[in-house]
């Protein structure tokens, strides 16, 4: 299975309730409606969204503005199905949605040049390689043409290393990703700490396998770290690391002695 499979895999489980997910979370509604109305500030007919999950952008644009065409990519088959039927039950005559990566928009959108490209929520922290993302990005915008990108920071994504700091876990990596694992747990164990409820991390390392402990200060705490949307930033390049399947325990404390 290539990286991008992996990548969708990921994501056709994340959409059963994703719409949900977002629906209770007023603070990334908030944040979208920023998005959108920074994007909207610039003259566009051509546009193109990369990573539009359930189609609540692109669908919300085509809608709002009947007279410009939309284009859309998407990693995962079910976030693609999702918001083709949303297409279909709306009548949208100038939404047109596709499954695959940033290397295939010339070959999904033949000859189609934007002046508007955007990406929301951290999309292309999930690409292969980045450089070679924004060479394509820039190889179908046109002159003049605009591109607005966000992306996910260390202090957003402190989940990062998402369900092995939700509880403890045990994983095990070939010995060059498991160099990589253990840089990418240096790079946002600070970040990790800070999330609410959590009082203590720790990496073990026994040959090839790797534990990672965390205590956190109430089962609630542990439950809205395992709920929040930055669980699907960066857990596809994680997960591809990985050399055998992870497991995972949530452990009350029954005792606890110290010298």
């Amino acid at each position: 299975m290539s990286y991008y499979d992996k990548v969708g895999t990921y994501y056709d489980k994340d959409a059963v309730d994703f719409e949900q997910r977002y629906h209770e979370n007023p603070a990334l509604q908030r944040i979208r409606q920023s998005f959108r109305q920074h994007t909207k500030s610039y003259a566009q007919e051509t546009v193109l969204e990369v990573g539009f999950g359930p189609g609540f952008d692109l669908v919300h644009f085509a809608e709002q503005f009947p007279e410009r065409t939309f284009y859309g990519i998407d990693i995962s088959a079910e976030m693609v199905r999702l918001t083709q039927e949303k297409i279909d039950r709306m009548g949208l005559k100038n939404a047109w949605v596709a499954k695959g990566s940033v290397e295939d928009i010339k070959v999904l959108f033949p000859g189609v040049q934007f002046d508007m490209i955007y990406v929301f929520f951290g999309a292309l922290n999930t690409v292969n390689n980045l450089e070679l993302a924004f060479t394509e990005l820039r190889g179908v915008l046109q002159s003049g043409g605009r591109m607005v990108l966000t992306f996910v920071n260390k202090y957003y994504i402190a989940g990062t290393l998402i369900e092995l700091l939700g509880e403890d876990a045990k994983v095990s990596f070939i010995q060059e990703d498991g160099e990589k694992f253990e840089a990418l747990f240096e790079d946002y164990k600070a970040a990790i700490l800070g999330s609410a409820g959590c009082q203590r991390v720790q990496l073990l390392a026994a040959q090839e396998h790797y534990f990672t402990y965390s205590w956190w200060g109430s089962e609630s705490d542990l439950n809205a770290y395992r709920k929040s949307l930055t669980f699907g930033v960066l857990w596809p390049k994680t997960k591809a690391l990985f050399s055998g399947k992870p497991q995972a325990w949530t452990c009350n404390s029954l005792e606890d002695m110290t010298k």
